[in-house]
């Protein structure tokens, strides 16, 4: 104390101690940050197997809480030549959680098609793999820790390439998948199996048509409420030309009918399949035109007895002999039917379209976009609880750097107004990325994801999956 105020003291007739310094200046303040707005980007994330081939993402599925999303294709490892059976899963906030390949019992190319998650968390998988004849069906199982469960494999009686297509969830833990298996006349048939969830084969049943010239089965739909089952596909016919093919099937593995669809002789393609919630099926594809020369986008519904219910076309379809096309079909919960795909506009270039029908055929609305007077597509559609209308795929948006396509994600709400609009690609050097698949979710968790192929700044595709803020 007393050195304290001795030096207090010294300051003679200074007038005491001097003042301190004025504290500095707050520093600005940051700026709040942009409150996200619907359409906005939330995360982006990219999977490649390491080998710089080609990688690639055909479908994703939510966890019905919503916190998983599992993203399915085929990639080329480190070290591989050949691609392998693929399952990504990411959690909400898009971090990856776990990588599981399988790569079949010889050497070849493995891929995964198909993707669905059941009320418990469980993964199935469908695609197929290389064995020592071919190629076989392939289902398997994974948890949501990504531990495989089990793997089932099935080669049709020719031993020829067989894949699984499509795959959907049936009651009491059924899974169903359907796809291509060659029969023993050494023609290409459509081959459906039901698996209980231990992996216990209960049934396959395979058809093919009359004409034995070939068919495929490419879709499938399950009605839980009424055990009913539907499988899509094509059948080609004597006079060389192929007919849209629609089969149901109880659970028990019964066939109740066979429709077919088409024009003898002209090359028609369905390549969509929805189940409403009152047991109609509906198909949207396309239909070849002669004259004009072209494709013509359908949509078509069938009754749940078999009935071939009713047509549309797209409202501009077969305009300057374009090759209009449906590529997707979906059922909201107001019971409207959404179709997407592309159609010629009268400028020679596609826009994207949705056309939406009432479950009568009543046209409701058609709905193009088009960016920039380039070649925009819809190659996916899904509708969530809202009944807003989410459509994914392509635009040659060349105003943004002329090197091509990038992804295309719009927004629809359940009065078919435009709500917003988003495109994105992985490198914006390249810009060759391809959405395949999307899905939306409203309420608690939501989201719109889109997945497919993206583009590294070497142009070698990899997988690529966005989330948006719906």
């Amino acid at each position: 104390m007393e050195v304290g105020a001795g030096g207090g003291g010294g300051g003679g007739g200074g007038g005491g101690r001097r003042p301190p310094p004025p504290p500095p200046p707050p520093p600005p303040a940051a700026p709040a940050p942009r409150a996200l707005t619907p359409g906005d980007e939330l995360w982006h994330r990219v999977y490649d197997g390491g080998a710089d081939h080609a990688d690639g993402a055909n479908a994703e599925a939510l966890s019905p809480d919503g916190r998983a999303l599992y993203v399915v294709g085929s990639a080329v490892l480190a070290g591989h030549t050949d691609s392998d059976f693929t399952v990504v899963k990411y959690t909400y906030s898009g971090h990856r959680r776990w990588v599981r390949t399988y790569d079949g019992p010889v050497s070849g190319d493995d891929r995964a098609y198909a993707v669905a998650v059941d009320a418990q968390g469980f993964v199935y998988v469908g695609g197929a793999i290389h064995t020592v004849n071919s190629d076989d069906f392939v289902l398997i199982k994974y948890d949501a820790a990504g531990h495989r469960k089990w793997v089932r494999s099935y080669d049709g009686p020719f031993n020829g390439p067989d894949k699984v297509n499509a795959l959907a969830l049936g009651s009491r833990g059924s899974i169903y998948v359907a796809g291509n298996s060659y029969g023993l006349s050494g023609m290409v048939e459509g081959a459906v199996a039901r698996y209980d969830s231990n992996g216990v084969q209960r049934w396959v049943k395979r058809y093919a048509s009359s004409d034995q010239m070939g068919d495929e089965f490419t879709m499938i739909g399950v009605d839980r409420r009424r055990g009913a089952v539907y499988v899509g596909g094509m059948s080609l016919d004597a006079t060389n030309g192929t007919d849209w093919l629609l089969i149901k099937y109880l659970s028990s593995g019964s066939r109740k009918w066979v429709g077919t669809y088409g024009n003898p002789g002209i090359v028609d393609v369905p390549r969509a399949l929805a189940v409403a919630p009152d047991g109609s099926i509906y198909q949207a594809g396309y239909f070849t035109l002669q004259i004009p020369p072209g494709w013509q986008a359908v949509l078509t519904k069938w009754t749940p007895g078999g009935w071939h219910a009713w047509a549309n076309d797209a409202v501009e379809g077969g305009l300057n002999g374009g090759d209009d096309t449906f590529l997707d079909v979906a059922v909201d919960s107001y019971g409207h039917v959404h179709a997407v795909g592309k159609v010629m506009n009268s400028g020679g270039d596609y826009d994207a379209i949705m056309a939406t029908r009432t479950a009568n055929g009543t046209y409701r609305a058609t709905c193009s976009f088009d960016i920039t007077g380039q070649n925009d597509l819809f190659r996916a559609v899904a509708c969530d609880a809202a009944g807003n209308i989410f459509a994914a795929g392509w635009t040659d948006d060349l105003s943004v750097n002329n090197l091509g396509p990038q992804y295309l994600t719009v927004r629809y709400t359940h009065k078919r107004n435009l709500r917003w609009w988003a495109t994105t690609d992985e490198t914006w050097a390249t810009c060759s990325d391809f959405a395949e698949d999307v899905v939306a979710r409203s309420g608690v968790r939501p989201g719109v994801y889109v997945t497919g192929l993206g583009a590294d700044a070497a142009n070698v595709s990899d997988f690529f999956t966005v989330k948006y803020k719906p």
